[in-house]
């Protein structure tokens, strides 16, 4: 049995932007990152596993408020963007998004490919 053979879900990989178009700014000056992402691959097998939960205070500029952070790490045969996946790439396996925040290939051998992930919550 082939390690493909367990890359049994499908994925969608979006990009934020290309490369030199600036993102617009929301009202407190951040990125505005709501708008419609451009799919860059579509119908990607790969593999989601749960890695944990945990919680981010923001401390008292917001009193004390906390969110839960749901990091994800997502399996690929190989990398699954064309011009190599990154932090302005988001996943989207079976209507759930998630946000890249870094890749590695483990064993160098392009036969695995991990992703770690942070979900979005959808609305």
């Amino acid at each position: 049995m082939s390690l493909e053979d367990f890359l049994i879900q499908s994925a969608d990989v979006t990009a934020e932007a290309p490369t030199g178009v600036s993102v617009g700014q929301d009202s407190l000056g951040g990125a505005d990152r709501s708008g419609q992402w451009l799919t860059v691959a579509s119908g990607i097998s790969c593999l989601v596993r749960p890695m944990g939960t945990s919680l981010m205070a923001f401390g008292s500029a917001r009193d004390d408020a906390r969110r839960g952070v749901n990091t994800t790490r997502i399996y690929f045969a190989a990398d699954p963007a064309p011009t190599g996946i990154g932090s302005r790439n988001r996943i989207v396996v079976e209507g759930q998004t998630y946000a890249v925040q870094g890749s590695t290939n483990p064993n160098t051998m392009d036969r695995i490919f991990q992703v770690d992930c942070e979900r979005i919550t959808n609305a």
